[in-house]
């Protein structure tokens, strides 16, 4: 796949307004165009965005199952796979030894990172919801003329 500049400012624009890496928007960019390669630039730009959720909405997913299942083990009928989910997420998601420098590893590891961004939700709903209100429209009025919107019309009120 080549890169023009139209991709590239996308990518950036993108990686701004997401909070993520250059990197990471064009991979999801280029996915994006190959499942779709007839998409109109503002089309893929949406499918970008909500790919972006998506992937995010399903790893939110995993870490929480993995959470559900690791609770299961000091219930009746717990399998050993629910003993070694366990032992993975306490040694993985949330640690609690303190290193060296007496910082607690679980503010460095997954478990602090998504608390953190269940923190940042607040804000990021609050820009989704000022986007979508701020959004731009390609709908036309069925029956109605461009002129009829003329400042003196009554329809002007639209």
């Amino acid at each position: 796949m080549s890169v023009n500049n139209d991709f590239a400012t996308q990518v950036i624009y993108l990686a701004q307004v997401l909070g993520c890496s250059e990197r990471y928007v064009a991979g999801l960019m280029q996915y994006v165009i190959s499942k779709n390669p007839n998409f109109s630039p503002v089309n893929i730009l949406e499918q970008v965005v909500l790919e972006y959720h998506r992937i995010r909405r399903d790893l939110t997913d995993c870490i929480r199952f993995l959470l559900e299942a690791a609770e299961l083990v000091g219930s009746p009928g717990a399998t050993a796979l629910h003993a070694r989910l366990d032992l993975f997420v306490n040694q993985q998601l949330i640690p609690s030894k303190e290193g060296a420098d007496s910082v607690v590893f679980g503010e460095k590891g997954l478990g602090w990172k998504v608390l953190l961004e269940l923190e940042a939700l607040d804000r990021t709903i609050s820009l989704a919801l000022a986007a979508k209100q701020n959004a731009g429209s390609n709908t036309t009025l069925q029956g109605l003329l461009p002129s009829s919107f003329a400042p003196d019309s009554p329809l002007s009120t639209f």
